[in-house]
């Protein structure tokens, strides 16, 4: 089912706040990332995402950008508005695929951005190559 050539511990010593009010798409994200030695915190919206944040100080938050209440850009700017959590990594996941959906994404802030559908067969491939792409958080994977 899953991928091989990244180790199991590839994510050990990491803690991730994942958001998402797609029951199946958090599901794979909760499997791969704790398949790969994630500590992982869950949230169905943006609001309880922010909390997770600001109580665990995660190293990335990977957060839907279309959800009821608090969405995913409103969580992000709230993350980046609050000090202490202000440089926290945050990777958007959306359907929302165009060009110009992932521009207006980093314009506004986010880290990078992960298309839907996930598929847990690409999903670890996705995410670990967009972190190791980023300095600060390259040198923390285990590969």
């Amino acid at each position: 089912m899953f991928p091989k050539p990244y180790p199991r511990d590839v994510l050990k010593d990491w803690t991730i706040v994942a958001v998402d009010d797609d029951p199946g798409s958090l599901g794979i994200v909760s499997i791969v990332l704790q398949h790969y030695s994630a500590t992982l915190f869950t949230a169905t919206n943006g609001q309880q995402g922010l909390d997770l944040t600001l109580k665990h100080r995660p190293d990335v938050v990977i957060t839907d950008l279309s959800m009821p209440g608090m969405d995913g850009w409103t969580m992000m700017d709230a993350i980046h508005a609050a000090p202490e959590i202000a440089r926290t990594p945050v990777v958007a996941l959306t359907a929302q695929a165009m060009p110009q959906h992932k521009e207006q994404a980093i314009a506004r802030g986010f880290t990078r951005y992960i298309t839907k559908p996930l598929m847990p067969s690409t999903f670890i491939h996705d995410l670990v190559s967009l972190l190791a792409d980023v300095p600060e958080l390259a040198q923390k994977l285990r590969l």
